[in-house]
């Protein structure tokens, strides 16, 4: 019996070297094809969370936005924001262009509303500027912010600045509100133009209005 395994022993001998080789192989590219498999579910998995948490909106500098403003009131020496035909892209273009932005940048436009029609001396809880989605932040460089922080509208009266002191204001001017709010604001704004017939007012409330309704699923 002892001799019939040792005879069967040397029948099967050792791991020919070609048989390891491919064994080594197969086990690579096993390896790799788990990797690719991870990796693929690594880029979902990011995808999906951009998807459902895409950068926030409020990502410049509103410093750099104030100074643009001031810089316009004062060469345009008056205190009544520019209103162009009571459009918002037209009006806000005339500051943008000038002292905001580069030449063919229009990221701050891109980014935030502009109402025309009102002086920097108007009721404080007016809207004069707005971002355009909201924000869980309460300026750009906030890292308090996550993505289980409520969202918000940020708006800024007339001053800009004016709210600076109060309860709630953000490090760089404005207010977050929450939309209830939001539509008040915008609400009290139209009336205010309205009442105090303000160039373009019609134009003004229209624009905005149409804005409002975007925001409202039953009105797409």
């Amino acid at each position: 019996m002892g001799a019939r395994l040792s005879s069967m022993s040397e029948a099967v001998g050792p791991p020919r070297p070609f048989t390891i080789v491919r064994r080594i192989e197969m086990s690579i590219r096993r390896c790799a094809k788990y990797k690719l498999i991870a990796a693929g579910a690594v880029c979902l998995l990011v995808a999906a969370f951009l998807v459902r948490f895409p950068r926030d909106p409020l990502c410049l500098c509103q410093k750099v936005l104030d100074g643009g403003l001031e810089q316009w009131k004062q060469v345009a020496g008056t205190n009544v924001w520019s209103n162009v035909d009571g459009d918002s892209a037209k009006s806000f273009a005339e500051i943008e262009e000038r002292y905001l932005s580069p030449p063919d940048d229009h990221a701050y436009s891109l980014a935030y509303g502009y109402v025309p029609g009102l002086k920097d001396d108007d009721p404080p809880d007016l809207i004069f500027m707005y971002l355009k989605r909201m924000t869980r932040r309460t300026w750009n460089g906030d890292h308090s912010a996550s993505v289980f922080t409520r969202k918000k509208w940020m708006v800024f009266g007339p001053n800009f600045w004016s709210s600076a002191d109060t309860v709630g204001a953000c490090p760089e001017g404005g207010e977050l509100v929450e939309t209830i709010e939001f539509r008040r604001r915008f609400q009290k704004t139209f009336e205010f133009l309205r009442d105090n017939n303000r160039s373009h007012w019609q134009a003004i409330v229209a624009e905005q209005t149409r804005f409002l309704d975007s925001l409202d699923p039953d009105k797409k």
